[in-house]
């Protein structure tokens, strides 16, 4: 696994950024656990720029993105975009008007 991998490097914190879902994240977390090296969650993905007029004008203009976990409350917004992405749009998308709610006021990422 990529944990005993990063261990044997010398690194001291490893990241997990699967495309648009976060299913790894749990056993990933005990793996690091168990080595003794940080977590870093993530996941990356497309960004929808404007969901409705895509639909409208059947625009399939997407940024790519990732997103990395500073914080509990960031892992957080990360599984809600996650599945808003799946349940709304379609796997792997994040629509940027979802997205607002999780940026401070400067466009960085909260948590």
């Amino acid at each position: 696994m990529m944990v005993a991998r990063a261990v044997e490097l010398g690194q001291t914190a490893l990241a997990t950024t699967n495309h648009g879902e976060c299913s790894d994240h749990v056993e990933f977390e005990r793996e690091c656990k168990r080595q003794e090296i940080k977590p870093i969650f993530g996941m990356e993905g497309y960004l929808v720029h404007d969901v409705k007029e895509r639909e409208a004008n059947k625009d399939r203009s997407t940024g790519h993105i990732t997103l990395l976990a500073k914080s509990q409350v960031g892992l957080k917004n990360i599984w809600k975009l996650s599945t808003t992405g799946y349940m709304q749009i379609q796997p792997g998308r994040c629509g940027d008007r979802w997205m607002s709610p999780f940026l401070d006021g400067q466009g960085h990422h909260r948590g």
